[in-house]
């Protein structure tokens, strides 16, 4: 298993923005929601997929996709 690594910001009230390790390419976007930033899902995906990973690893499929407190790492 590899990491993948990142940097999440917002310039408020502009998108979230997902940069890649250097941190100079945007591999994400989200629009700003209610319920705060990206879920650690949407982020993981966001980066395995830009490192060419199939899914995001280190993720419970199984488990129901909720908020950020409740997302499941195993």
């Amino acid at each position: 298993m590899f990491c993948v690594t990142g940097t999440l910001r917002r310039a408020w009230p502009g998108k979230w923005q997902l940069f890649d390790a250097e941190g100079v390419r945007v591999i994400g976007e989200w629009h700003a929601r209610r319920d705060g930033e990206p879920s650690n899902r949407e982020i993981a995906e966001t980066l395995n997929e830009a490192a060419g990973a199939t899914e995001a690893a280190g993720f419970n499929r199984s488990s129901s996709d909720t908020s950020r407190d409740t997302d499941v790492i195993t």
